[in-house]
Formats: structure tokens, sequence, C-alpha cells
């Protein structure tokens, strides 16, 4: 027996045939555990995200039964009116702190006072439109007051938009945003007898006029005011006065325009037909930078 190992064992250094040797186990147990820790892995992965969407799904429900439950502020936009939504949307728009909000960078007392004034009706995209032109006047430091005129709300609408005012316009600049309400002048009928929708304007700024400004009684006192007439579609990329002798800022349909300021029997007014005059035929490219 000893013989016919050491044979065995020597034809099996030869490279001559021998026995199989049989398969380590080791290895194949290493497979296995490796095989359930990634399994284990997988179905716990899998169980976080159906949790974690199980919850994203209950605090969307809980959200829209809180928006359901609470009045929107403008027909049309579901807003938060909870006092902590509230002030957040203040912070965002105008700062965490009051102190930094700028008031009108105009002070001399030798500029007369402005007042730029847009008119609306109750329509949704006039409320954004709003809220845009009270920013930008607010960013720009717009001189003077701004209103806001309204038109043809009902009660309840006039009621929401006195509360979206308080609550976002005004607290930019207390002293000098307004909203005022008039009645609906659309209905005015032309001389064919046709409503006009567009008479809310005219209309709208002369109900202003006397309300607020208490024309014709007060002439006297304002009679060196400016005001200032823009849609609420305008945004304003800097203050907009009554002084227009900045010839490098300034494009007039005339050479030599009879006044670059208002005064006395000098209004200045944008050319209607916008699309086809001096704003068409800008440099682009030194504009562009290209």
């Amino acid at each position: 027996n000893n013989g016919s190992n050491s044979h065995t064992s020597q034809s099996s250094d030869s490279g001559g045939p021998h026995k199989p040797q049989p398969p380590l186990q080791f290895p194949q147990c290493r497979r296995r555990r490796v095989t359930l820790l990634c399994v284990f892995v997988s179905m716990s992965t899998v169980f976080v995200l159906i949790q974690f969407a199980s919850q994203h799904s209950i605090a969307r429900k809980q959200t829209r039964k809180q928006q359901q439950r609470e009045e929107p502020i403008f027909p049309g936009h579901s807003v938060h009116t909870g006092e902590r939504s509230m002030r957040l949307r203040r912070e965002t728009l105008l700062g965490s702190s009051s102190s930094s909000l700028p008031s009108s960078k105009f002070t001399n007392a030798s500029i007369p006072k402005h007042h730029t004034v847009f008119s609306t009706s109750c329509a949704p995209q006039q409320h954004w439109e709003s809220m845009v032109f009270f920013y930008h006047a607010y960013k720009v430091g717009q001189p003077g007051t701004v209103t806001r005129i309204t038109s043809g709300c009902s009660d309840k609408e006039q009621k929401e938009q006195q509360t979206f005012f308080d609550n976002y316009i005004k607290p930019m600049r207390p002293n000098d945003f307004f909203i005022h309400f008039t009645p609906d002048y659309s209905r005015i009928q032309k001389s064919d007898g046709a409503p006009y929708k567009y008479m809310n304007k005219p209309y709208g700024l002369r109900h202003w006029m006397e309300d607020y400004l208490k024309l014709p009684q007060s002439s006297a006192a304002i009679d060196d005011d400016i005001v200032v007439l823009m849609d609420p579609d305008m945004i304003l990329l800097r203050p907009l006065t009554f002084d227009f002798s900045d010839v490098e800022n300034q494009l007039f349909v005339e050479d030599e325009p009879r006044t670059r300021m208002v005064r006395h029997g000098f209004p200045i007014s944008q050319q209607d037909g916008y699309l086809n005059n001096e704003w068409m035929r800008l440099d682009r490219q030194h504009i562009l930078g290209k």
C-alpha cells in the first residue's frame, strides 16, 4: 500500500492521470452569503422607497385638503392664508427685515410730486401683473405715489383685493403704494351703441383724480404735481420722472422736441404703434455686446 500511494503521487507529479479532487466548500458558502446580503440590501432599499413614496403621497393629500379648506385670495388662485404662510411670503418678497426697504430715491424738494397710476380690471391676469408692477416700482425707487386703479370688482373681489394689497403690496412702501376701486366703466357705450371695455382707463383715472386728488377743488394745491399714466403689463427698469433731458437714454420722434421736461401745457407721451418706430431700429448688436 505504501508503494502504491507513492506511485500515484509520482504519476501525478509527472503529469500522468490522477483522480479529480473534490471541490472546496468555502467559496460556495461565500457566494451564498454575498447573494443573501445583496437580496437583503435590495429588499431594504425597496422597503425604504415604498415607505418614502407612501409618506409623500399622504403629505400631498393633506396639502390638497388644506388648500381646499382655505378660500383662495384670487378666484382661480389657490393661496395659503395662514399667518405663518403670509409671513413667509412677505419675507420672500421684501426680505426678512423691514428696515431694508428702500423709499423713493428722489427726496429733493424741488422735484414736483409724482403720482404714478395704472388702470386694471379685476381679471386674475391683471392681479399678478399689478404685483410685478408694484415690485419693480419698489426696486427702482419710483418717486411719489404709485396707485393701482381697479375697476369693476364685485364686493367679494374688492375685499379679496384689499386683503392681498394690505398684506403683500403696501408693506413695500406703506406711505406711497395705494389701490383705488372704481365702478365698472367698460359697459359705457360708444356712439354706435356698442360697449367699449377700454373706458375703464379714462373714466377710472377721472374717478381717482376726483376722489383722491380732490379735483377740481384742490387745483391750486397740486397745480405742479406730475401724473404718470401707465399700464399693468409694463415694468419699470429705472425711475420714470418728469425730466427727459438725458439725451443718451431717451428716444424722441422729433429731432428737436418742443420740450424734454413735463411742464404746464407740455405733457410727454409715448407714440402709439411702438412696433413701427425707433424702438425697432435700435443697434441690437451693440446692445447685446456682439
